[in-house]
């Protein structure tokens, strides 16, 4: 008894002699102080810091990495548009290995590269499936000295490599349950092995162990302390994840168990704010020493650095408004006297009224969830030639919905909350179930759709690059195109718009736009990457005119190229600002008529606003929040003496 009594007070005096150590260290700095911005990024995806001070930066846009000194100027660049072995296409994950080596999540090549500190390439692997190893959209990843773990992101799941690209195993399947993830954005491993991943779209955190079994799971949508909009990056420091809380503009810090510590992020609220104040953040990346932080906002364009968080910055932060902001999402379309749009902080779709000229909201319907009339991510919508439905694409959903849109013509102008009720769905998961061959494929991701004339419905298919024709009921009726660099294949395809004989299918990953008969057979492309006043840097957004010309939305160069039925560039217009004549990132597009003229409406989804514009370009009308069409709004003339 007195030695068990000896072990129990020895046990004692080193575990006090432990905390006592543990109490001794200085708690990690509180970050949230601005320090300073990289501006001028083309598309940021991710970022790391170097233990040398060295800053790399992924641009998607441009396709490369660059790299800059501590002082933020350039250093050195690689990667490069294209296939090839150290080329890249649309790029949205990046690391530094403990060795300094430097892994890129080449995203639409559906591959890892692995390059050395100075941006020679040493190892690829990956390629485009659904089978052990194999990737869809590969987004964050990160490595230890073992090991690469890698967000499969259109697979719902997690893969584990060695460093020498060798598989080891996988974990996660759709679905928003126990060990189940849909479309996770990113990954992180702390020192004891255990893996945190963002999960995105069921906007929550998940740790597991180095196996995958889940041991906890933390967050719901929502934007009070501990909840989530979207969160799209996880970065282990120390004992602390910092999670990049997209649509709530903020970054949430969390002890290691899930338990809320603080939270830094001003809401930009005027156009393009920046000094410390965020505006859909995408990632965070921590300085080796945990006391500086970069926080990349893909949407401006930027990074910024914050340090340890000052009085002023403690005090500031907590005055910050805790609701989600409403602004426009990337789609719209306009018809029958109607435009509608999505709202990805309700998220919900937003019906305006346009028969006085300036767009009104008179409804919307939605929230967030799997219900029948909720959305996970709005994406594409389309009114039917009769404005009569909305179809409505939902990818976190994996589903396509019809809303009946219950507006009678010369109805007085007033918001309806009843305007909108769900008329049918298509879930593509059970549509996946009872297609031959389902495991060659992946469900029904519907991204964009357009509707032509005859009431046939077509449906960009994300996931698999393809186009779905379905009927006015959302029966499945063909498809065609896929997934590949054959002439005829999509690479990334973003939107697709369609007229009495053609399908113009945009894929940004290529940089063209791909022509199909309405049967499926390949026609001709056109377009391509580059500098002239023809190209583009990042197609976003396509439209058919009545007269059988395209509008492309080129939101790397906030522009609009204008482009005849063969593909013969015509025009462009617009250049980045809050003018009435300048765009911020446009992509939606439609081509209405009023009064008898044809207009042109665009999102400009970085200014948060609409505009109402000739087919020529000149600027007619703006809707939005009034702090961003405040700008196109004339000025009242100077009295005169």
């Amino acid at each position: 008894m007195r030695a068990a009594s000896r072990r129990t007070s020895l046990g004692a005096v080193i575990a006090s002699l432990f905390f006592a150590l543990v109490a001794q260290q200085p708690e990690p700095a509180r970050l949230g102080g601005f320090l300073a911005e990289l501006p001028e990024l083309a598309g940021p995806a991710a970022a790391a810091l170097a233990p040398n001070g060295e800053l790399y930066v992924l641009e998607s846009q441009r396709h490369r990495v660059r790299v800059f000194d501590a002082a933020f100027q350039p250093v050195r660049e690689f990667g490069g548009p294209g296939a090839g072995p150290g080329q890249l296409c649309d790029p949205r994950g990046l690391c530094l290995a403990p060795d300094g080596e430097v892994l890129v999540a080449d995203s639409a090549n559906a591959r890892i590269s692995v390059f050395g500190p100075e941006g020679r390439v040493r190892l690829e692997f990956g390629r485009r499936g659904r089978g052990p190893g194999d990737l869809n959209m590969p987004g964050g990843l990160c490595a230890d000295r073992e090991r690469i773990y890698v967000a499969d992101t259109k697979n719902h799941r997690v893969q584990v490599y060695l460093r020498s690209g060798a598989w080891e195993h996988a974990f996660g399947t759709l679905g928003s349950g126990a060990g189940e993830l849909r479309f996770p954005a990113d990954v992180a491993v702390d020192a004891r092995g255990r893996i945190f991943v963002a999960d995105t779209d069921n906007h929550r955190v998940v740790r597991c162990d180095r196996t995958g079994r889940v041991e906890l799971t933390w967050g719901v949508f929502g934007s009070f302390p501990g909840q989530f909009a979207a969160p799209s990056a996880v970065e282990v420091a120390g004992e602390r994840l910092f999670v990049a809380d997209r649509d709530n503009h903020r970054v949430e810090v969390f002890d290691l168990d899930g338990r809320p510590l603080y939270d830094w992020g001003l809401h930009a609220l005027a156009p393009h704010e920046g000094a410390g104040k965020l505006h859909y953040p995408s990632q965070v990346a921590l300085a080796p020493d945990g006391r500086r932080a970069l926080v990349v906002e893909a949407f401006e364009g930027r990074a910024q650095l914050f340090g340890p968080a000052g009085a002023e910055d403690l005090a500031r932060q907590r005055t910050q408004e805790r609701l989600t902001a409403a602004h426009y999402g990337s789609a719209l379309d306009a018809a029958g006297g109607l435009v509608v749009t999505t709202e990805p902080g309700g998220p919900a779709i937003v019906v305006l009224d346009r028969t006085l000229g300036e767009p009104v909201e008179i409804a919307r319907s939605g929230g967030y969830g799997l219900a029948a009339s909720s959305f996970v991510r709005p994406e594409g919508i389309e009114l039917s030639p009769d404005a009569r439905l909305a179809y409505v694409a939902d990818p976190g959903a994996l589903r396509v919905s019809a809303l009946r849109v219950e507006r009678e013509p010369g109805t007085p102008l007033k918001f309806d909350p009843t305007l909108v009720r769900l008329s049918h769905q298509l879930d593509g998961v059970r549509l996946h179930a009872l297609e031959p061959d389902p495991g060659g494929r992946w469900p029904l991701e519907p991204l964009a759709l357009d509707c032509a004339s005859d009431g046939e419905l077509y449906v960009l298919d994300a996931a698999n690059q393809e186009v779905r024709v379905l009927g006015p009921d959302l029966a499945p009726r063909r498809r065609f195109a896929g997934a590949g660099r054959r002439p005829d294949q999509l690479v990334s395809a973003v939107d697709l718009a369609v007229d009495a004989t053609n399908v113009y299918v945009l894929d940004q990953g290529a940089g063209r736009v791909q022509v199909y008969a309405r049967d499926g057979a390949h026609r001709a492309s056109f377009g391509r990457f580059g500098e002239g006043v023809e190209s583009w840097l990042r197609p976003a957004g396509i439209a058919c005119a009545a007269d059988g010309s395209l509008y492309v939305a080129d939101e790397g160069r906030h522009r609009v190229l204008h482009f005849d039925p063969t593909g013969r560039y015509l025009a462009g217009f617009g250049s980045r600002g809050l003018g009435r004549d300048q765009f911020h990132a446009p992509r939606g597009l439609a081509c209405a008529l009023r009064a008898g003229e044809e207009r042109l409406v665009v999102v400009d989804h970085g200014n948060h606003r609409g505009l109402v514009l000739t087919l020529a370009g000149a600027f007619e009308s703006a809707f939005g929040a009034r702090i961003y069409t405040e700008s196109t709004r004339a000025k009242p003339a100077a009295r005169q003496p």
